[in-house]
């Protein structure tokens, strides 16, 4: 919540100098970065699954282009884990990539990208 805030304030202030034309809020629980909105759910689901579930939502399955992006996605999947026993045990989340076939991968968007071996 605290980021959120923090966000909010930034596009605000942003907003008011005339340095940013569009804003994004994001629905409840998910996670703004820049004018993106994620989505981490808890529930356990297939990959087909999900990919519905995200288009219910007018959304669909997150795909990294950029170090950044998986950076971000990296640090904010690991905040969300249970202690079992004490151990961490971490969620998994479906991201927008498919096997092909065993040689190769594809975006949401159709782009086919070779599995380096």
């Amino acid at each position: 919540m605290e980021l959120q805030i923090l966000v909010l304030s930034e596009t605000l202030q942003d907003l008011q100098i005339g340095k940013v034309w569009t804003c994004t809020v994001c629905k409840v629980r998910w996670v703004q970065r820049a004018d993106l909105c994620f989505l981490f759910s808890d529930l356990k689901a297939s990959w087909q699954t999900s990919q519905s579930i995200c288009l219910e939502e007018s959304s669909a399955l997150a795909v990294m282009e950029t170090k950044e992006e998986m950076d971000f996605l990296r640090d904010e999947s690991s905040k969300y884990f249970d202690i079992v026993y004490y151990k961490y045990h971490y969620h998994q989340f479906w991201i927008g990539l498919e096997y092909q076939n065993s040689s190769s991968l594809v975006l949401r968007d159709g782009t086919v990208l070779p599995l380096q071996v």
